[in-house]
């Protein structure tokens, strides 16, 4: 894939700057952008106008004007690219509470359904539960809240090398992708999860490209 393709292609995964990718765009020699896109994709693009668009305007506008080749081409390398995240199959919405000795109906999950994990605590010493999970609620990509995951039948035998399982300090279990750890995400506040809901650009920015990388957000 050649250099403009690519910069198109690593725009609409994950770029959040549309001012970096014209000031690329517009910078290229024009013969080189009319071969790699095409003479009418090519002015297509460059008779757009930018001004005060969002940035996934931006993206779908490419998505639409670009050759079908091209975006099989850019589907066939987000395949390759993208992992798989651990699953979880929902049995069942009904288990106890946290800490009450009441039973409890997570009523936003739906039997039969599959879910992509993002988060499993074992181990746990405190509540009704010793182990709880997050999953990715598929209408927003917004990460759930920790729900037992004895509601959910999960193959954790073969954990998916983009995981990391880590023994915390208090003896309990954690497993999440390796973007997310201590090892790996220096937080601005106390810790990835931390950043994330109080909206750090940083943390928000990784948790998005985990998804895109895992393969639960394709940007296709």
């Amino acid at each position: 894939m050649n250099y403009i393709k690519k910069k198109i292609q690593n725009f609409i995964w994950d770029g959040e700057d549309s001012k970096q990718f014209q000031n690329c765009f517009f910078t290229q020699n024009s013969e080189e952008m009319e071969k790699a896109l095409g003479i009418l994709t090519y002015f297509e693009i460059i008779n757009y106008d930018f001004n005060w668009k969002k940035v996934p305007e931006i993206k779908a506008f490419l998505k639409t004007v670009l050759p079908n080749k091209m975006i099989e081409e850019f589907e066939d390398e987000f395949m390759k690219y993208k992992t798989k995240p651990i699953l979880a199959k929902c049995v069942k919405k009904e288990s106890l509470d946290y800490d009450k000795d009441v039973k409890r109906i997570w009523r936003e999950l739906k039997i039969e359904q599959t879910y992509e994990v993002i988060e499993v605590r074992m181990k746990i010493k405190s509540g009704n539960h010793k182990e709880l999970i997050r999953y990715v609620d598929k209408d927003n990509h917004a990460p759930s809240s920790y729900v037992p995951a004895n509601l959910f039948i999960i193959d954790l035998k073969d954990i998916p090398s983009d995981y990391v399982i880590t023994k915390l300090e208090n003896g309990e279990v954690e497993i999440l992708p390796k973007e997310w750890t201590k090892k790996n995400y220096i937080p601005t506040q106390h810790s990835f999860w931390e950043d994330f809901y109080e909206d750090e650009n940083k943390a928000v920015k990784t948790y998005n490209q985990t998804l895109k990388k895992l393969g639960i957000i394709n940007v296709w």
